[in-house]
């Protein structure tokens, strides 16, 4: 895995992209990105905007500082750093990720609306 600045620089770049598209928010990206933000003017930044996406760039912060990002949720091996830069939310690996897309849901564990 890359240094953890280096990692915390992109998440913070595709949370800066987010907020950018969806709010509008009139930070420069170098300030955002560059780690000058300090944790509580991002948490006063984002407190008014919920979203599933800042959500989960929110918890990648998280799992970097807690040393648990780019561990697979199931295996616990590394996610490879390619796949972590094009979605740094992502928590599966590339094989646990291909043997759930093959695993077959039974039918009784699917409920219908009513």
């Amino acid at each position: 895995m890359k240094n953890k600045r280096a990692v915390k620089r992109v998440i913070l770049y595709k949370l800066y992209e987010h907020l950018q598209e969806t709010y509008g928010i009139d930070w420069s990206r170098d300030t955002f990105t560059n780690g000058t933000l300090t944790l509580h003017q991002l948490d006063a930044l984002l407190a008014f905007k919920h979203d599933g996406m800042i959500d989960e760039l929110w918890s990648a912060l998280k799992r970097l500082d807690a040393g648990e990002f780019g561990l697979c949720i199931r295996c616990k091996k590394e996610v490879s750093d390619v796949l972590l830069e094009k979605d740094p939310t992502r928590r599966i690996c590339s094989e646990c990720e291909a043997e759930f897309s093959h695993a077959s849901v039974p039918l009784h564990a699917v409920s219908m609306p009513a």
